[in-house]
């Protein structure tokens, strides 16, 4: 449990963020993620410019070298005017990291359109995220890889479904069967469970693909995870071996994402 000095910090994000008119959780780990990617790559090209100093080895970097490229460094807008920092973000950073190519970022020309990064050979792998498809053309799963460094943003949930009891599991992250029981107010130990399987649809075709839904036993236990979002319905079965099985139904329920402009209106984000 949180307490003390961060829960206050916590709970005072989360009421900046709701006053802003944002009420998505989702839609507030995504963003928050592009910000927190932002971050890190600017911590990276810090690394890279001490390194280069120390030993004069010219290095690869992320950041265009122009005053726009550079401007898109958390370092240099952290401690700007809050509305400035939306203006950045919103017209630079997100579409940026939209548009991040073989570890580096694109450019914007003096019009303030996008120059893209060229498709060209470089040693660094693009790392396919499989995003979604929302009909209007956002995306929504963002997935990189530069180097050592890499991060997935979370915005879909695999959502259990038993007796009128719904838990939803952030995207690529697991669970074990013995908390995901008692969340669903199942009075059973999973450690009991003879066996558990998964299944699409009502059809129960146990051709079930392993990078959306999959699950694991585990010491006196069974652990289930979801690495991509996906489209179909699961049914999860756990057998007792007593002759009673629950059938607890899986679904992704995916968002559609939206800005922060409010919140970053309104927040000055410091750190």
């Amino acid at each position: 449990m949180v307490t003390g000095i961060i829960k206050n910090k916590v709970d005072k994000i989360w009421t900046d963020i709701w006053a802003g008119g944002i009420t998505n959780p989702l839609t507030v780990i995504e963003q928050l993620t592009y910000l927190m990617f932002i971050r890190s790559l600017d911590e990276k090209e810090l690394e890279t410019e001490e390194f280069e100093n120390m030993t004069g080895e010219k290095m690869d970097i992320i950041f265009p070298l122009s005053p726009a490229g550079q401007m898109m460094r958390w370092s240099r807008f952290k401690d700007r005017d809050p509305r400035e920092i939306y203006d950045i973000i919103s017209q630079r950073v997100f579409p940026a990291i939209k548009n991040f190519r073989h570890g580096h970022l694109p450019d914007f020309n003096e019009q303030g359109e996008m120059v893209e990064v060229p498709e060209e050979e470089t040693g660094v792998e693009l790392v396919d995220s499989d995003p979604i498809n929302t009909g209007d053309g956002s995306l929504d799963g963002v997935s990189f890889e530069a180097g050592s460094f890499s991060v997935y943003g979370v915005i879909y949930t695999v959502d259990f479904t038993y007796d009128g009891y719904t838990y939803n599991l952030g995207g690529s992250h697991e669970i074990l069967l013995s908390e995901l029981m008692t969340i669903l107010g199942i009075q059973e130990s999973a450690a009991e469970a003879a066996n558990v399987t998964v299944a699409l649809g009502e059809q129960h075709d146990p051709d079930v693909d392993p990078q959306e839904f999959y699950v694991q036993q585990q010491a006196g236990d069974w652990l289930f995870k979801s690495d991509v979002a996906f489209g179909n319905v699961y049914e999860m079965i756990i057998d007792m071996g007593n002759g009673i099985k629950y059938v607890v139904k899986v679904t992704d329920d995916v968002q559609e994402s939206t800005d922060l402009s409010n919140f970053l209106k309104n927040v000055v984000i410091t750190g």
